[in-house]
């Protein structure tokens, strides 16, 4: 018996008393999920931070996807990001594609905070790699600098 399997196999016990269910959530939230829609053949994984040009975080910016370059389709899943300007988003992949390597365009928008201002966006092209169904991606660390609002 491992170390890690010793320390699972005493969660049980006190799963109830101090929230320890929570690593096992941990685990498969970060695994690519099979969500038997339309043929799922993995995810990608960014992460990073939204940063004016001056280096300060940007709150609740939208960062998200544009399509894929190779034409296979992504989920769109769109973050907001918090008050360190940081963000994560985890696309699903519904197509079969000959590489497990895929370009695709990320994009952070400052949302207009008066009606008669204009949003901000930047994006940039990142390649990602799609890890299996069942398998923890990597997580690709992208950095987006948003001019001053």
């Amino acid at each position: 018996m491992t170390h890690r399997t010793r320390f699972l196999a005493l969660l049980p016990p006190i799963a109830g008393i101090a929230g320890a269910c929570a690593v096992t959530e941990v685990r498969e939230t970060a695994a690519c999920r099979q969500t038997y829609e339309f043929g799922n053949y993995g995810c990608a994984v960014a992460a990073g931070r939204v940063l004016d040009s001056l280096g300060q975080p940007v709150v609740g910016a939208l960062v998200g996807p544009t399509p894929s370059e190779d034409g296979i389709q992504f989920n769109t899943p769109y973050a907001t990001t918090s008050a360190d300007g940081s963000y994560s988003v985890k696309l699903t992949r519904f197509g079969r594609g000959e590489s497990d390597l895929v370009w695709v365009w990320l994009r952070a928008s400052r949302i207009p905070t008066h009606v008669d201002s204009v949003g901000v966006r930047d994006s940039v092209r990142v390649q990602l790699r799609v890890s299996p169904v069942g398998a923890i991606p990597d997580t690709a660390v992208v950095d987006l600098v948003l001019p001053p609002a």
